[in-house]
Order: structure tokens, then C-alpha cells, then sequence
């Protein structure tokens, strides 16, 4: 545990929200906002803690005879904590920072931070800071859509491996022998879509041949309903074989995916299963879904 005081507190919060506006996609930058989140998420959800900054932050205003000492683990409690008080000073909530809206409200945060600056003190409080126990740290929540014949493959071995993300299928056919788990269909039977069952993600990946026919009915409708409900969204797509004549079919698809403005990797089958002429076609198709697994390792650990 360290401590800090409240005014080397406000300078460092200061100086962090120059830097999440100035280079907000810094790594060591988002670890440190991701952290800092979490951290206000739980004090604003925390009656006694938000009580309790609500309290100290309107002590500090009315006089200057108080000070405050922080006893934290992670100085992005100190910085939630801070946050807080400012709101409370301010008397309004203060965009936090995220992928949609990058840049804070310096101008109201600037303010607060003044008003809660101390010049004297007769009276120190000392703020033990809450911790997050280590289960209640939301890691990030992948869910991976897979569409058609190449997605249900990519599932099949997803299961296999347990594959650390919750697994839904778009398909139109006779899937009870191939899928055990009823609750992954997307498609109803009656050809309506069911994207209840997604839900919400910190990552949707969509797994998807460009050339196949749920990619043609589906790819646009789905991204749709994730851009209201997840906060990143990645498609991985899976181009055609040279001989099976379906180029037109996959570049209409692909301009659709890129006019929706969402991030997507490209892969061929021509490409991915030339490594060895000689390889079973079985094994051909499991080499497909590891590439497809460790790219969504790498898109995950770097969202």
C-alpha cells in the first residue's frame, strides 16, 4: 500500500487526463484508463463510497482547513476516486473517456480539480481506497458469430479446444447433429433472426466466408445490431478458392463490410491451404480455424 496526498493526487490526475487527450491510443495509456474504470464503475456503484466523496468533496470546497491523505494499491484508484469529487463539485457527470468519445470535458474537470485544491490544512482525513477483488474485474466479454458451412466448422473445433468465448451460429440447415448446444443458433426456424441471443460484448467477432450465402443475407443486418450493442466488433473473412468462381460474390460482400466502417482481416483458403499440397482436406480446414483462433487471440488482447 502507498499513500498519496491530495495534491500531488489532483497533479497526477491532471496530468493523466492530458495524456488519455493527448494520445489516447497509447498501450500504456488504455491499460491505465481500462484500470481506472473499472475502478469508478465500482466506487460510483459503491453507496458508502460515493457518500463518502461526496462528503470530502464538499468539505474541501467549504473550507480549507481539511486535506486528504489516499492509501491505494493502484494511483487509478486514487484517480477514480478524484473523479468522483469532481463531478460532485461540478455537479454533473464528466464524460470518461472510451473508444466512442476519447476526449474528456478538461474544461469542467479543470474546474472541479481547482475547487478541491487545498492551499491550507489543520485536519487530515485519510481515505482508505476500496479494492477490486480479483473476480469481480470484469475481463473482456468475446462473443464470436460464425456464419454458414466454413463458420460451423470454425465452431465445431472452437468447441473442441473450449475456445474462451461464447459461440453462436448463423445457419440455415439441419444443424441437431452437428451442434449440441441449441442456444448458439441465431437462425430461427421459420427464417427469422433471433440476435437476442447475442446480447452485448466488449468483442464480436464474426467468422465468415464472403462468398457464402449467410455472409450475402446476413453480414449487414448483424454488424447492425452490434454497433448498438457491443463496443468492438471484427470480422474475419475467408475469401474463395480460385476455382469455385464466387470473386464477384465475395468483393460485393467485402465492399458492404467496409462501407459499414468496421474493422476486418482477409484470409483465402488458396493461400492458408497451399502450405501443403499433400495435407488431408480435413486437416486443411482445422489449419484454417487456428489461423482464425489466433487471430482473434491478437484483436482481443489488443482491443
Amino acid at each position: 500500500m502507498k499513500l498519496c496526498s491530495l495534491n500531488n493526487s489532483i497533479t497526477s490526475y491532471a496530468d493523466f487526463i492530458k495524456k488519455v487527450n493527448k494520445n489516447p491510443d497509447d498501450t500504456a495509456i488504455k491499460k491505465s484508463l481500462d484500470l481506472f474504470l473499472q475502478y469508478y464503475k465500482l466506487y460510483l456503484s459503491d453507496s458508502f463510497v460515493s457518500s463518502e466523496a461526496k462528503d470530502y468533496s464538499e468539505k474541501l470546497v467549504s473550507t480549507d482547513e481539511y486535506d486528504l491523505l489516499f492509501s491505494c494499491s493502484n494511483i487509478e484508484q486514487v484517480w477514480a476516486y478524484i473523479h468522483l469529487m469532481v463531478e460532485n463539485v461540478e455537479h454533473k457527470r464528466i464524460t470518461i473517456p472510451h473508444k466512442e468519445h476519447p476526449f474528456i470535458d478538461i474544461g469542467a474537470c479543470g474546474a472541479g480539480l481547482l475547487k478541491l485544491k487545498p492551499c491550507n490544512h489543520k485536519t487530515i482525513y485519510t481515505v482508505f481506497l476500496k479494492e477490486r477483488k480479483n473476480k469481480n474485474i470484469e475481463k473482456p466479454k468475446t462473443k464470436i458469430v460464425a456464419l454458414g458451412g466454413m463458420g460451423r466448422h470454425c465452431i465445431k473445433n472452437m468447441q473442441k479446444k473450449n475456445y474462451p468465448a461464447d459461440l453462436f451460429l448463423l445457419h440455415d440447415e439441419e444443424t441437431d447433429s452437428i451442434i449440441l448446444n441449441d442456444d448458439m443458433l441465431v437462425y430461427e426456424p421459420d427464417g427469422k433472426l433471433n440476435f437476442s441471443k447475442i446480447g452485448s460484448a466488449d468483442n464480436l467477432i464474426i467468422v465468415t466466408s464472403l462468398a457464402g450465402s449467410m455472409c450475402t443475407k446476413y453480414i449487414e443486418p448483424l454488424v447492425q445490431f452490434a454497433k448498438e450493442t457491443c463496443k468492438n466488433i471484427f470480422v474475419i473473412g475467408i475469401l474463395p478458392f480460385d476455382f469455385e468462381g464466387k470473386k464477384d460474390i465475395a468483393e460485393k460482400n467485402l465492399s458492404v463490410i467496409n462501407n459499414l466502417h468496421i474493422d476486418s482481416e482477409l484470409f483465402t483458403n488458396q493461400s492458408l491451404m497451399s502450405i501443403d499440397k499433400n495435407m488431408p482436406i480435413q486437416e486443411a480446414f482445422d489449419l484454417v480455424d487456428d489461423t482464425i483462433m489466433e487471430t482473434i487471440d491478437k484483436k482481443v488482447k489488443a482491443s
